[in-house]
């Protein structure tokens, strides 16, 4: 195998992101303007006191919690998940922060589950392995791994140091998985647990 040679995952069009801005937008809007029309009226300093009438922060402040909202939801759908793997490293963005660089001495196992309707890739680190901070999950990587936690009680996935939803690639789970396979050294378990 070519030093150079590398697999990368193809993302799929992030259609529900997209539809889920473009509710947020509505949502958003239909209710700015419902509190424009209720308060929109409220003068800024209340009358006799002049002190801030709360009620005339209701319209801005409703304005700027659907915009950080749909900000972002807007940045989840432009930094997708990422998985690639070469002969040296598997590199994978589970959510919207950095990608990881897990060299594989560092991966043990890498299993798909079913989790709900949807599957997910998780990934488990040698024990031992490097507590060096660029290397290993934090906790703002783990998200899609907390998340898999709530859903799916009936095994425990507390061995496991992060997860990617397979929903956002393009490929069947199994194929996903089999992908990685040439680059995986033979310490590293690739287990299918969507049968």
């Amino acid at each position: 195998m070519d030093e150079n040679d590398e697999v990368v995952w193809v993302r799929r069009f992030p259609r529900r992101a997209l539809v889920r801005i473009w509710w947020l937008m509505l949502s958003g809007s239909f209710v700015v303007a419902v509190a424009d029309l209720l308060f929109g009226a409220e003068p800024t300093r209340l009358p006799g006191s002049g002190r801030l009438n709360p009620l005339a922060l209701a319209v801005p402040s409703l304005a700027a919690a659907f915009g950080v909202v749909i900000g972002a939801t807007v940045v989840a759908a432009v930094r997708r998940p990422y998985v690639a793997a070469d002969p040296t490293a598997l590199r994978l963005r589970p959510g919207l922060g950095r990608i990881l660089v897990l060299p594989w001495d560092q991966v043990s196992e890498l299993t798909v589950v079913p989790v709900r309707r949807r599957a997910v890739l998780l990934v488990r680190c040698a024990e031992g392995a490097s507590p060096d901070a660029a290397v290993r999950p934090r906790w703002w990587d783990q998200g899609v791994l907390r998340d898999a936690r709530q859903l799916r009680s009936m095994e425990s996935l507390t061995d496991y140091d992060v997860a990617v939803n397979l929903d956002d690639f393009v490929g069947a789970p199994y194929d996903l998985l089999e992908s990685l396979e040439p680059y995986a050294p033979e310490h590293v378990l690739l287990i299918d647990k969507l049968d």
